[in-house]
Parts: structure tokens; sequence; C-alpha cells
């Protein structure tokens, strides 16, 4: 769709501030048949030498409060070295980089692309021509997005649309990447429906409503853009370490029975489960906070949690915003409170609920914008986990979804939107406490997932909360976990899971993952068998779950050879979890993802800004998945530097130094997965039925050497369970040619975390002929194998690792 009717004629002049500069855009004529705003005001502030915020809006215009989205304010001070530069030709804004004026954002060759009026906002920037640009999700597509294409965003219910159409979160937030590889993010912070109109040479941003807000965060790298956007938006939460683990779950289990057999399946399989999830087969007529009296009893559900608890095992059940009953008194006890608190969603012209329907059929729905919904759902969640002791929440259908049925009120008519904003929609004119749903939909699910956290914090206080839901925004990763919905049982939905989780990263949201085998549809055994061995290293969030229309697909009711892989890959998963929770607990501290793209980590290399069926789990680890059915090949892309391979910890000569790409041999039972050279991994010695079991188990540490001889890499520890993000104790690692060492650089958890194997792998050396310890008393075996460059020693008795050692061979 093309919008050029903006106003060539708007006139702007400016003022310096302390932070910046702040003036007006003044129309110097009428424009003939369009009704516009005469005159717009503009905020341009330095926040900080990497961040830069600009504002345009109608001054006469009362905005919405966006809650619980920024948590960064600007610097008192004035920035003394920014990255960028700004500057204001011809009315317009440019930005441009302050080493090698690179344009980063430039308005100026588009003022008649600026409008702002009721229901619509429009800004145009010029970009680099022929653009690597990722992000501005959430969708389904390529991790380098195509274009020219109209980026639709408003939260919807669909089971993966064609690409390119909105998902059920809204994330206005991208990363471009220049031609030189230095990169820049940039914000358009608004919660209406809105688009972005992406085409080669240039960006238009329209919306809606609200304030054309741009943050821009000047990298140069894409790890500096996510460590300046998490600045502002929040860093990635901590989650417990038992939600990073395995979890089943399915859509149809007909009572409790059912799952207590299923969970009973997996350990006479010997297939590890950390976790046993409820979807909404458990509610007593779809009504929240209940549980069904006869196939689901309150006493029986504690009881299997309780015991579930006393194994190791966690409990998760589902929770939709959409509240039985019409609006009326009724009796039951969740729709009452919420009545009393007034926090729900009103009718647009009438004060009471507004009513629509969804599982429960007629509904009303709560209103977490409104700052009395903390306390009802408080009193409720602590209510609800003191009658079943539950582990942690899941949020489902908090796009909101409303059934397209509902016939009052009805869906107000926009002169321009965003594609489809009605099917599935609650309609735009219903009223929330902070403005219509026009201007509050975007936000409802991560308002819900907020208030949910923080009930668990009330209701557990200094327990990690594990809130997972569908639904989410700017800044959503901060609080809570997220999945990517519901998808399909085909072979394109393993690969574009691959995109998806990288792009999450992009948006903050690190705890991420698809439902493994596909959530609607039949899987297959090799289907399943692939995207579990993906899974298990592509997946923070790894969780089998599937609908009750398709055949069960719980890894224990797998046979043939497929059944074998399966176990073992499930267990894989606790093999790296020491590896995996500290790229988790570096993610909270840094912003940059668990699951990366390789151009992050190789941005020189111009081959991998288009890959998006490869990705690298933290800086150490290459994962090349098998993407296509009964393939046993699969090519991967290897940046020129030393590759080992994952499993025998040998250097791969195929594919080490080389800088290309190299076909791989991948028959069913193995994915490529490849250590990089220069890094340092932490292995689980020991495995048990869930990872509560094994977190304590001895340490495998296998250095893998670059080309200078070096690696280094660490490894953080704590309780896994605390909401002290200092609690915790950090341990460096560093291997040259001829010594290896371990350095505690912050001990602030006490911790008996041992090591049983050290490998050192990467020596071009004929010889070890001796290996010297530091530490007495520790008695251990080595062996040095010289074709293959690898130094393996066993400690007799594991070595503890915060007391640091030295080791020279």
């Amino acid at each position: 769709m093309s919008l050029s009717y903006g106003d060539p004629n708007y006139i702007l002049s400016l003022n310096e501030t302390p932070l910046g500069w702040s003036g007006n855009y003044d129309r110097s004529k009428s424009m003939k048949g369009i009704k516009t705003d005469p005159k717009l005001s503009l905020i341009v502030e330095k926040q900080t030498n990497s961040r830069l915020h600009i504002q345009i809006f109608n001054p006469d215009a009362q905005y919405i409060e966006i809650p619980n989205v920024i948590q960064a304010q600007p610097s008192s001070q004035t920035t003394t070295s920014p990255l960028y530069s700004v500057s204001f030709p011809d009315n317009g804004i440019v930005v441009t980089r302050s080493k090698g004026n690179d344009v980063i954002f430039d308005t100026s060759k588009h003022l008649d692309q600026l409008l702002s009026r009721e229901n619509f906002v429009q800004l145009k920037t010029s970009i680099n021509k022929n653009p690597i640009i990722y992000g501005l999700g959430e969708r389904r597509t390529r991790l380098a997005l195509p274009y020219p294409q109209e980026y639709n965003f408003i939260p919807t219910d669909t089971q993966t649309p064609p690409d390119g159409l909105p998902l059920y979160g809204s994330h206005p937030f991208h990363i471009e990447v220049a031609p030189s590889g230095e990169c820049h993010g940039i914000l358009f912070l608004n919660t209406y429906p809105m688009q972005v109109s992406l085409e080669n040479g240039s960006l238009t941003y329209r919306s809606m409503g609200g304030k054309l807000d741009i943050y821009i965060f000047m990298g140069p790298t894409q790890k500096d853009v996510m460590t300046q956007y998490t600045d502002l938006i929040g860093r990635p939460c901590l989650v417990p370490s038992w939600s990073m683990g395995f979890h089943h779950c399915r859509w149809g289990y007909r009572s409790l029975t059912e799952v207590e057999t299923r969970y009973e399946d997996h350990k006479k399989a010997g297939i590890p489960v950390d976790c046993m999830w409820f979807d909404i087969d458990y509610m007593d007529n779809f009504k929240i906070f209940t549980t069904n009296p006869y196939k689901f009893p309150e006493d029986k559900m504690n009881a299997f949690f309780t015991r579930l608890a006393s194994e190791g095992v966690s409990s998760v059940a589902i929770i939709d915003p959409q509240m039985s009953g019409n609006g009326k008194p009724g009796g039951y006890h969740a729709h009452e409170a919420l009545l009393e608190s007034g926090a729900y969603l009103r009718h647009p012209t009438e004060d009471k609920p507004f009513v629509g329907k969804a599982w429960p059929r007629e509904c009303i729905y709560p209103d977490f914008t409104n700052p009395a919904s903390q306390a009802v759902w408080s009193s409720l969640m602590k209510d609800f986990l003191g009658r079943v002791n539950l582990t942690g929440i899941w949020l489902d259908m908090n796009e909101p979804t409303c059934f397209p049925e509902t016939s009052q009120p009805k869906h107000p008519t926009f002169p321009w939107t965003p594609g489809d904003i009605k099917t599935n929609n609650i309609p735009m004119s219903v009223r929330a406490h902070c403005g219509t749903h026009l201007a509050a939909k975007s936000l409802y699910g991560k308002t819900m997932s907020d208030v949910t956290v923080q009930s668990l914090l009330d209701a557990r206080p200094g327990i990690r909360p594990f809130v997972l839901t569908r639904s989410s925004f700017i800044g959503s990763g901060h609080t809570h976990a997220k999945w990517l919905g519901d998808n399909h049982s085909e072979w394109p939905d393993l690969v574009d899971s691959i995109s998806g989780v990288v792009t999450m990263g992009l948006f903050g949201i690190t705890i991420i993952g698809a439902d493994i085998g596909g959530f609607l549809g039949n899987t297959t055994p090799e289907m399943m068998t692939r995207w579990l061995e993906l899974g298990v290293f592509l997946y923070p969030f790894l969780r089998n779950h599937n609908h009750h229309d398709g055949t069960e697909q719980a890894l224990p009711a797998f046979r043939g050879p497929e059944a074998a892989i399966i176990k073992r890959y499930a267990f894989v998963r606790q093999y790296i979890q020491s590896y995996m929770y500290t790229q988790m607990h570096f993610a909270h501290q840094t912003g940059i993802p668990i699951v990366r793209s390789l151009s992050m980590e190789f941005p020189a290399d111009a081959a991998t800004r288009t890959i998006d069926t490869q990705a690298m789990l933290g800086d150490a680890l290459l994962v090349t998945p098998v993407i296509a059915e009964k393939a046993v090949n699969v090519t991967g892309h290897f940046p020129n530097c030393r590759w080992y391979d994952f499993w025998s910890f040998e250097e791969d000569l195929a594919v080490s130094k080389k800088g290309t790409s190299v076909l791989l041999d991948a028959p069913l039972d193995h994915i490529p997965v490849h250590i990089r050279g220069g890094t340092v991994v932490t292995l689980q010695s020991q495995t048990a039925s869930t990872l509560n079991g094994m977190r304590a188990s001895p340490l495998t540490v296998v250095c893998a050497l670059d080309e200078k001889s070096a690696a280094k890499g660490f490894a953080i520890l704590d309780d896994g369970i605390s909401t002290n993000d200092t609690a915790f104790t950090r341990l460096d690692f560093e291997a040259t040619s001829s010594s290896f060492a371990i350095n505690v650089t912050r001990n602030n958890f006490q911790t008996d975390q041992q090591m049983e194997k050290l490998v050192i792998t990467g020596l071009a050396r004929a010889a070890v002929t001796r290996v010297r310890l530091n530490a007495f008393g520790h008695s251990f075996t080595w062996s040095y194998h010289a074709e293959k460059g690898i130094l393996t020693i066993k400690f007799d008795n594991p070595v503890k690792l915060v007391d640091g050692i030295n080791l020279l061979f």
C-alpha cells in the first residue's frame, strides 16, 4: 500500500537542550482534502554515547503510558563521546556515525512522508541499498528479511500463517548490517497496530496512533546493539534451572490418570523428563483457577504434583485470560473477584464488562493495564497454588483471543489498517484502563505475563518464577519465557523455527523454543528424531507438545531404530546443561542471546549474513541440523577458524580453517555439531532422570585451541532457583599449548561443583612427557594422542572447581 500523501510543507524550528534539541514542525500551509495535525513537537535526546532518542508527536494529543517497557532513563549529564552525529538538513533529521559518516537514519529526503492525524502516523527514512535487516517480528520468515515487503504488527491468534504475516507478538525492532559489517538497531516504540514498509533503500513506519517514537542503538557490532537495546528494555530474565530441561505436554489427555501414565512411560523407558504440563483439559468447563472435579480432582492433582516435586520433576498448567461468565453474578469465585475489583475490559459505550467468546463460551477479560489487576490476580494465584502445588504457569490465548462469533459490540471501521485487525480479536473500541483496545492490544500479553510473574513472586518470595507466554511485546524477555506458538508437524516448520529462535533472541527473549515434532498434524519417527536433535541444542525452552487430533508423540511412544536415538538425545540435553545454563546467565548479564546467528559471531564473514539453517549455541558450538526428509547429509558454512567435532573432540580437518561451505555426513543418529577454536565448553559427566538430579555431577572441561594455541571460556554456578542474581560464582578457564588454569573471578555462591575430566584438543606437539598440577592431594591419570592432538586428564577424585588449579604439561 502506497501512502504518499504526507505534507512537504512542514517547517522545523529548533532549540538546543542539555540533552540535545527540541522544536516544532509547523505546517506552512494547509493541505487540500487531508486533515493533518498543524503542529508537531520534536524532541531529540542524546541519552547515552550509543543511544539516541527521537520523538515526534502532537503536543495537544494525549498518549497512553506504556507500562514496564523502558527500564533505563537518559543520563542527566551531557554525552561526552557519542558514536553518532545529528543534523537537520532540509527540515529533516539525519543521524550518521561519528567515525566514517555512514548514514544511520535520514528523513531529509522524505519529509513529504511525515504525517500525523487521527488514527494514522507515518515517518520514512533512508537505509542502505541492498540492506541486510533482521527483526521486525513476530512472524514466520527468513532471518534476513525479504523486501520489498510490508510487515504488519498486531498480535494475532493464528496457526503459522504464510510467511510475513503477523503472529502472536509485536516487536518493531530491527538490526541493520551495513556492507562493512557494522550494525545499528532501531526501535519504533508504539503499541498500536502498525506497519513497517521495507524497500531497497528506505523504510517507512506507519501506525494507527501514538507517537513517532524512535530509539537508535549505534552498535557497531550486533552484540553491542543487543547490550544497548537490553540496557533500555531490560536484560533477559533468569529462569529456574529445571525449566531448561525436557518438558512434556499434550492437549487431549482426558484425565489425570492419562497424564500419570505418560509420566510412568517416561520413567519405564528411562527417558528423562523435567516437567509435566497440563493443557486446558484439566479445568472445570474451561474456568481458570479450577480443576475438573471428576477427571482432574483437586486433591489427586495436588498429590501428583507433590510426588513429582519429590522426584525432582516440576509441573506447569495453562491459564488463559478469558474468564467464564457474562458479567453477572454467578458463584464462580474468580469471576466474582474480578468484577469486584473493576479491573476488566469495558464495553465501548456502556459501564459494564465487555463480553466476548472463547473456550468458556461467554467470558470477560481482565484488564492488566489496570493497577487493581495485580492484587486480584495475586490473590487468585496464591489461592490456586495453595490448592494445587504447581511449579510454573503457562499463559495462552493472550493476544487476547476473541472468537469471531462475537457480534456485540461491532468492530469499528478505520480509513486505514495494517491488514486484518478483526479476526479473532476484541473490537478495537473496547476500553482498557490506559486507553482503547486499539492502543493497548499489543500490551495485553506482556502485561498479563508481568502481573503473573509478580503474582508468583508474591506467593513464593525469593523463588524464580517460571511463566511461559504466547503473546509478547517489547521487553517481554525481561520477566518471562515464550514459545513460538501453534506450529505444524511439517519440515518447513522445523526449518523456520531456527530463524524464529534466533530472531526472538534479538528481541531480548532468550528462553524460547518451538514445540518439537510440531503441535498440529502427525509427526513421523524421522521428523521427531531430527526435531529433537535440533531442539536439544537450539531451543533453550525444549517442550514436546501436540494437539488432541494428532497421534500421541510422547517420546516413549516411538519404537524401532528411532527409539534409541531419541532416548540418547534426551540425555544429550543434560550433557550440555552446564554450558547452556552459563549462556543463559551471560544473556542476563549482557543481553547477548543464548542462540545466535553465525553473523553475530562472525561479523567479518559476509557469507554468514543470510544463513538461517545453522546457528550458534553461545560463542562455542556451531549446530548444523538436518532439515529435510530422508536426508543423510547436510551442507554447512564454516567461517575461517579452527573447528572441532563436538562428539569426538577431534579437529575436523574437512572444515577447519576452510572459510567455506562443506557437505557433512549426517545419518539419522547424528547431528553435526562443532566446537569453535579458542573456546571452552563445560559438559556434565553424568546423567540422571532429571536436571535437578544431575546439576551437581562433576564436569568435563573441553578446551579447543585456536590458531594461536589458546582457548578461553567460563562457567557460572548458582543454586538454579534463587531470585538473587548476584549470588553466583564465576570460573574462568584458560588453556595454552602448555598450560591450563582455573581462576575464580567471582565467588558469591558456595558450591562443591567438581571437575572430573579435562580435555585439551588442538595441540601441535609430537609428545607430552609430563603433566604437573599445582594442587597437592589430587591423583590423576593422563593420556596424549599425538596424531589427534588431544590431551586427556582424568582425576581419580574430582577436583573442586572453586579451589582453582594451575596445570603445566
